[in-house]
């Protein structure tokens, strides 16, 4: 059952804060690049694409987030050759994972204890879904699936499962805090 309440328009705020996530993932992403070997820039990138697009998904509670985050995410990133990719092809590997995370998480409202698997699932099968895009857009089709590239889809896939139930547990504890309950009332939550 698709959840109608989440079809609403962005405020300004929103997607100033979608903005402002997706710079952090940027600075990160460019730093992991500089300063690091190719296999651990992967994992960085990826770990800091889905901590800053599970908060503002989070925090905006709003179909098209993900999208939105992935998309100004490749438009800041888009020089910055992390997965093989750069230019245009990377916001397309980028909105094909938002894409990815929106269907999931539109489609399977499910939870246990809590716990929002919609949430996470959306984003363990849209990490995979970046590096297995990206692949095939380096190839100019469907790669056959070697074990170096089965390997990568499965450690991004399990990247998407960590950091989302670290995201959420991290927003757990602190959604009853002051400051943040007055940051949502800003936001008008």
């Amino acid at each position: 059952m698709v959840a109608y309440e989440h079809f609403k328009k962005f405020t300004y705020k929103e997607i100033v804060l979608g903005v402002i996530f997706a710079l952090f993932s940027s600075l990160i992403l460019f730093l992991s690049v500089s300063f690091s070997n190719p296999y651990v820039a992967i994992i960085i990138s990826l770990a800091s694409g889905v901590i800053f697009m599970n908060l503002f998904v989070y925090l905006t509670q709003k179909s098209g987030s993900a999208l939105l985050f992935y998309f100004l995410l490749g438009l800041f990133t888009i020089n910055i050759d992390d997965l093989g990719i750069s230019g245009w092809e990377k916001v397309g590997a980028y909105v094909f994972a938002g894409l990815i995370f929106e269907i999931i998480f539109l489609v399977l409202k499910f939870t246990i204890y809590n716990l929002p698997v919609d949430m996470i699932l959306g984003t363990s099968f849209s990490t995979a879904s970046i590096v297995l895009f990206s692949s095939i857009l380096i190839v100019f089709g469907f790669p056959s699936l070697s074990l170096k590239l089965t390997n990568l889809i499965i450690i991004a896939f399990f990247t998407g499962l960590f950091f989302s139930t670290f995201t959420f547990l991290i927003l757990y504890f602190i959604s009853g805090q002051k400051w943040m309950i007055k940051f949502r009332n800003y936001l008008g939550y």
